[in-house]
């Protein structure tokens, strides 16, 4: 029987992915300590799957049913220079097709 996490984190529209660079075991540091970061300041309407590491790259999983109020509130929480250096998109449930949300365009 599925836990009531599981069963909202699966009824949730949205997959937010968040996206830094990173190649060693400090940037992975970084990546574990902001994943917890998130997962203690974040709504219940947002919560966090996860994250992976590699290809230097290192991404954080958050499902949610507004990605954009999503962002605003992880913005508040980021630091200016990490912010500087995320990319931030979004997919519906199930697509494969993401919009990007950050950086904003010009």
């Amino acid at each position: 029987m599925a836990t009531l996490k599981e069963r909202t984190i699966t009824s949730m529209q949205h997959q937010l992915v968040l996206q830094f660079q990173g190649r060693d075991a400090d940037d992975f540091e970084d990546l574990i300590h902001l994943e917890d970061t998130l997962i203690a300041h974040l709504e219940e309407r947002h919560l966090v799957e996860g994250h992976d590491f590699g290809d230097e790259t290192m991404n954080i999983f958050i499902r949610t049913d507004s990605p954009e109020s999503a962002f605003d509130k992880i913005r508040e929480l980021l630091q200016h220079s990490l912010l500087d250096k995320t990319k931030a998109a979004w997919r519906r449930a199930g697509e494969n097709d993401f919009t990007v949300i950050w950086p904003e365009k010009d």
